[in-house]
C-alpha cells in the first residue's frame, strides 16, 4: 500500500463518523419539536370560579393598655402593674378566651434643657430625662354582646388605651365558611364550563386539575383612645358580617355534544 494514501483515508474517517453522529442524535429532535397532529390530545378547557360565604361577626378581639407616666421608673412601673393585675383579674372572672400579654414597654421621656441665663457653652441641644413612661397591654375575644360592658368596666379597673378592636366570627365558623366556600367556587367553574361549551355544541368530559387560591378575611379593626370614657355609657357594639372569598381554577376536558 502506498503510504500518501493513509493520511487520506484517516481524514475521511472522522468526517463520516462525525455525519452519523449528528444524523442520529438530531433525528429525534426533530421529530420531538413537530407540531402536533390533530387528535393527539383532548382538547382542554381553562376557567375560574368563585366561591363567597357571609357569616356574622360574633365576636370581638380586644387589646387593652394601661399606660402611666411617673418621675421615676419605678413608681411608673409599680403603677401599671397595679391597674393591669386590676384588668387580667376582671377579664379572668369574666371568662374570657384566649387572654394574653402582648406589650410590655418602659422608656424615659426626655426634654429639652434650656441654657442658662449668662452661662458658659452652647446648651441649647442638652436633655435630661424628665419622667418614664410605662407601659403593658392583654388582648382577649369575647362575644360581641358583651364586649361594650366589659370594655367600660376594664376602663374603671385602670385601662386607658384599647390598641385594637376588631369584630370577629369563631376560628370554627371561619374554617366551615371557607369549606362551604371552596365547594361554591368549585361548582361554579364547572357550571360556568358547561355554558360555555354548550354555547358551541360542546360537552364537557373530565376534570383534569383543579386549583384551588382563597382570599383571606380582613376583620374591622380600629384603635380608641380610652382615657376620660370612664365616667360615660357602657360603649354599645353593633357586630357586622365578614366575607370568605374563594378562587377555583378547573382545566377540563371536552368534545363534540354529539359524540
Amino acid at each position: 500500500m502506498n503510504p500518501l494514501r493513509r493520511p487520506v483515508f484517516r481524514a475521511a474517517a472522522p468526517a463520516a463518523a462525525l455525519f452519523f453522529a449528528f444524523f442520529v442524535v438530531s433525528a429525534p429532535s426533530l421529530r420531538a419539536d413537530s407540531a402536533p397532529t390533530p387528535g393527539n390530545g383532548p382538547s382542554v378547557l381553562t376557567i375560574s370560579g368563585k366561591g363567597e360565604v357571609s357569616i356574622p361577626s360574633t365576636h370581638v378581639r380586644l387589646d387593652l393598655a394601661v399606660e402611666h407616666r411617673a418621675p421615676t421608673s419605678a413608681e411608673a412601673q409599680a403603677e401599671v402593674s397595679r391597674r393591669a393585675n386590676a384588668v387580667t383579674a376582671l377579664l379572668r372572672e369574666a371568662e374570657v378566651s384566649e387572654l394574653k400579654t402582648t406589650g410590655l414597654q418602659l422608656f424615659p421621656i426626655y426634654e429639652r434643657q434650656q441654657p442658662r441665663p449668662g452661662g458658659a457653652g452652647d446648651a441649647g441641644d442638652a436633655q435630661r430625662i424628665a419622667a418614664y413612661q410605662a407601659s403593658t397591654s392583654v388582648s382577649f375575644l369575647v362575644p360581641v354582646e358583651k364586649a361594650g360592658e366589659l370594655a367600660d368596666q376594664a376602663i374603671r379597673a385602670g385601662a386607658n388605651r384599647i390598641n385594637r378592636f376588631q369584630l370577629t366570627a369563631t376560628p370554627q365558623a371561619i374554617r366551615r365558611a371557607e369549606d362551604e366556600a371552596v365547594r361554591r367556587a368549585a361548582r361554579d367553574a364547572l357550571d360556568r364550563a358547561d355554558l360555555l361549551l354548550g354555547a358551541v355544541a360542546m360537552k364537557r368530559d373530565a376534570v383534569l386539575r383543579l386549583n384551588l387560591s382563597e382570599a383571606p378575611v380582613f376583620p374591622m379593626h380600629r384603635g380608641m383612645e380610652m382615657r376620660a370614657m370612664a365616667a360615660a355609657d357602657a360603649i354599645q357594639i353593633e357586630g357586622g358580617e365578614e366575607t370568605v372569598t374563594a378562587v377555583v381554577t378547573a382545566e377540563v376536558s371536552f368534545r363534540p355534544a354529539k359524540d
